[in-house]
């Protein structure tokens, strides 16, 4: 899948931001930057939502003009709902000029050009230092990045805590995750699932439905899931079962998201890490937690 960024920016950094797109687009990186993609006659709201929507990565350019823009704040509300999702795989921020780093980015970790002099060449944006440039190398990479992948031999360390081997030729795998929601099963559908099965459902099938997404680095493993098919779902805890439909993969490698009412008769909290042991035919998972194992 070929990455595609969102530069969010305020319009005052204009010329930072032209600067970054060039050099994304010179290393094969598509960007969406709002003088490119918005016309007269467009409305807002819906062509930065759009841009959103088919973008891989969210880029924040950080300065005392966007972190006070309304416009920026928007985007990264949006940006952050969607990375709840699974929507998109990073968050990436960018430091351009020093300023108080909103609460909601203190934790991500940042690129910082700040400290950098620039001036204009030919009217183009450079810089006196090389910072930059180190900074654009980390920022590619980490743009490039495949998904997680496991090695040969972390196949081979995936052991449950009974002492069973659950590697190639076992009965499963057991694995550590922790377990989130859905803030819009509708919603998520329409942008991620099936197109064509989703539009053959019935409003009430789809009320129905019980979801669940599964991590992108399980289906090496698993055999062949599609829209649709029913996983049984075993709580030791509660010690109760419930069968939820298979709708897709994450590029979250960390988490499975478990609609509301499943996590109820399972008994387990959100955002809270239980080891699932999951079948190779992915029909059936057992959720432990953690301490339990």
């Amino acid at each position: 899948m070929k990455r595609k960024v969102f530069i969010s920016h305020s319009s005052i950094d204009k010329p930072f931001v032209r600067k970054l797109k060039t050099d994304l687009n010179q290393n094969y990186i598509d960007t969406w930057v709002d003088e490119d993609e918005m016309h007269a006659g467009d409305i807002l709201q819906e062509r930065l939502d759009f841009g959103l929507q088919k973008s891989t990565h969210f880029i924040i350019v950080l300065s005392p003009n966007s972190v006070n823009s309304e416009w920026v704040k928007y985007e990264l509300t949006y940006a952050l709902k969607m990375i709840e999702d699974s929507a998109i795989e990073k968050i990436i921020p960018i430091v351009y000029r020093d300023c108080k780093v909103p609460t909601e980015l203190e934790k991500i970790i940042r690129l910082d050009v700040s400290r950098e002099t620039v001036y204009f060449r030919h009217q183009n944006l450079e810089f006196y230092g090389n910072t930059y440039y180190d900074e654009l190398n980390k920022l590619v990479k980490s743009i490039l990045q495949k998904g997680t992948m496991l090695t040969a031999q972390e196949k081979d360390d995936i052991i449950d805590r009974s002492g069973t081997l659950l590697g190639q030729g076992g009965l499963g795998i057991a694995i550590l995750f922790k377990v989130v929601g859905f803030k819009s099963i509708s919603k998520y559908l329409n942008t991620y699932a099936d197109k064509n099965y989703v539009s053959s459902l019935k409003q009430e099938e789809i009320n129905n439905l019980n979801p669940i997404v599964l991590p992108m680095k399980l289906k090496d493993y698993l055999s062949g899931l599609k829209f649709g098919d029913k996983i049984l779902i075993k709580s030791e805890k509660a010690n109760s079962e419930v069968e939820l439909d298979f709708v897709n993969y994450s590029r979250n490698n960390s988490r499975i998201a478990i609609p509301l009412e499943a996590r109820k008769l399972l008994k387990v909290g959100i955002n809270e890490s239980y080891v699932f042991k999951i079948s190779y035919d992915g029909k059936s998972i057992e959720i432990y937690e953690a301490k339990d194992i």
